[in-house]
């Protein structure tokens, strides 16, 4: 029985493959999982990925376009579709992308480009990344970049963004094939037992009883939705610049500070600088726990944050999700409910 339904799904996707005249179809990551399935319960729009810059100078939209057009061609992400095939769902390749591109001549409200960046892509027709150019003075223009997380991620748009505006930039493109294969090899860590294990032994210690609700005068929905706060603190340093582990080592400390309790979790976002010229959702989330002991110092929490940032056995956050569930309340995210996002200059 199960021969002849893999027989009955090969030959679907082979004719749609041809009716598509598409090169090619694939399995999705775990993190594409995991937004598929997000897309198919709600059927809303998920939150796009989206980056803004304002600069001055001149602009010329022929140059923006030409240079779109040569990420939505040589990007395997910008290139993808998604589809349904007999239940499953599958990424297919098609020859070239889709990109949106508006160019406005006055400046918009932050509720029109609120609009504009909820838009409802459509992952099985595209396009799945809208740019737009806005003139807000004579001299001044501001660049917006939005796209759906099953393709991009802030890394993605952000190198994308550097050079729209170049009339010949120095692209740098992997060879042909190199996200798939990088999706293959999560999914052969996936099947090994000893990698698993481990991942299993990490998200069970993150699991382990820790005060990790913030104090808050505002009842928690019993279905969380996708607002959120955001706080912003100004730093001053002096000295030595701020690194990532400062930020969370002192932030973890706050909480625990605030929470009454030994021990903190948040979720730091990572991506490995392996892959920093793929275009992709390869950005992930990392929980960072730490646990204070008797007399323990600020030094001593930033160490715990820093070796937990440097590890490598730490799978995407939605892999460690699949191998080790957590058990689920729809009012919270799993593991951590908070996560520092520094701006260092």
């Amino acid at each position: 029985m199960q021969s002849q339904n893999t027989g009955a799904f090969e030959a679907a996707l082979r004719s749609l493959l041809l009716t598509r005249e598409a090169l090619g179809a694939y399995p999705l990551s775990s993190e594409q999982k995991r937004l598929w399935l997000l897309a198919q319960l709600t059927g809303a729009a998920t939150l796009p990925v989206t980056v803004r810059y304002q600069f001055t100078g001149v602009v010329d939209i022929a140059v923006v376009q030409q240079n779109l057009s040569t990420w939505a061609t040589n990007s395997e992400a910008l290139c993808s579709l998604f589809v349904e095939v007999m239940g499953r769902p599958v990424r297919i390749l098609m020859p070239t992308g889709l990109v949106k591109l508006e160019f406005l001549e006055c400046a918009q409200s932050d509720n029109d480009i609120a609009k504009r960046t909820c838009t409802l892509f459509e992952l099985d027709r595209g396009p799945l990344l809208w740019a737009c150019v806005t003139r807000t003075d004579e001299q001044n223009y501001e660049l917006l970049l939005s796209g759906h997380p099953i393709v991009v991620d802030e890394h993605s748009l952000q190198r994308i963004a550097q050079t729209l505006f170049q009339a010949d930039p120095p692209h740098e493109f992997p060879p042909a094939g190199a996200l798939a294969n990088l999706f293959h090899c999560e999914r052969k860590l996936i099947r090994d037992e000893q990698t698993v294990a481990q991942w299993q032994q990490w998200g069970t210690r993150l699991r382990e009883p820790a005060a990790t609700d913030i104090p808050t005068e505002n009842p928690r929905p019993p279905i969380k939705g996708s607002h959120r706060q955001i706080h912003e603190v100004q730093i001053t340093h002096h000295g030595n610049p701020l690194c990532e582990a400062d930020v969370v080592a002192s932030w973890l400390t706050v909480l625990m500070r605030w929470q009454g309790s030994q021990s903190a979790l948040c979720g730091v976002k990572v991506r490995d600088s392996k892959h920093s010229n793929l275009i992709g959702p390869l950005q992930t989330y990392l929980p960072i726990r730490v646990d204070l002991m008797e007399n323990s110092t600020l030094a001593e929490v930033r160490l715990q944050v820093v070796e937990q940032l440097k590890s490598g056995i730490r799978p995407p956050f939605s892999t460690l999700l699949e191998v080790c569930p957590p058990k689920r309340d729809l009012s919270r995210t799993p593991y951590f409910r908070n996560r520092p996002a520094s701006t260092l200059s």
